[in-house]
């Protein structure tokens, strides 16, 4: 699992429909043109958001090949097999894809709340359009100036001074509520409390 300001991740929206066999070519086209950068150095991913008559809307992933090559490195040297290379945002995905948590809403934001860093993640129509991760210290207002009162706010990780601030903002921000029989790992009493505060590290492995 990966978390990195180091990963670009865009949404293109309302883009001309290409065929499929034209798409690796028109991506790295929309790439350039919106981010000067040596795709060389990068991984990239992509997956169609929606696709209408004429138009689509493109979620795009640059994964530096640094960072792929530091833990395929790390994997070989414990002698693991390597399968999958997961970030937060894809494990939020899948547990999406999965009603292994329920937003309560198709259109929501889910943020990770932990010690130094919030991740925040739009979802539209249950697809994670864009996640960023950014620092907590000395941020709380401008955070809080990219959250919208008009859409359902949900948070996993930590629960302390940070979402008591999103709060006293007028914010309505719900504990993520998860559908995951775990209450064998630990007392009836704190199990909300465990998988909502480790749930990216319960996702890693569903």
């Amino acid at each position: 699992m990966v978390q990195n300001e180091d990963v670009i991740i865009r949404e293109y929206n309302d883009l001309p429909r290409i065929k499929k066999r034209d798409l690796d070519g028109y991506v790295k086209f929309e790439i350039l043109q919106d981010i000067p950068i040596n795709l060389d150095d990068f991984i990239i991913k992509y997956k169609v958001l929606s696709l209408g008559k004429n138009k689509m809307d493109l979620q795009v992933i640059l994964f530096p090949k640094e960072i792929e090559k530091i833990c395929s490195d790390i994997a070989k040297s414990l002698n693991i097999k390597q399968k999958y290379l997961n970030m937060n945002f894809d494990i939020v995905q899948k547990l999406i894809d999965r009603e292994k948590i329920n937003l309560k809403s198709n259109n929501c934001i889910v943020l990770e709340n932990l010690d130094d860093v919030i991740i925040l993640n739009s979802v539209r129509n249950k697809k994670v359009y864009t996640s960023s991760v950014l620092s907590k210290e000395k941020n709380t207002d401008y955070i809080i100036s990219l959250l919208d009162k008009e859409k359902p706010l949900f948070y996993y990780g930590k629960e302390d001074e940070f979402i008591t601030q999103i709060k006293e903002n007028g914010f309505k921000v719900d504990k993520l509520n998860t559908r995951l029989n775990i209450n064998y790992l630990c007392p009836n009493k704190i199990v909300d409390t465990f998988d909502n505060k480790h749930l990216v590290n319960i996702g890693v492995v569903i």
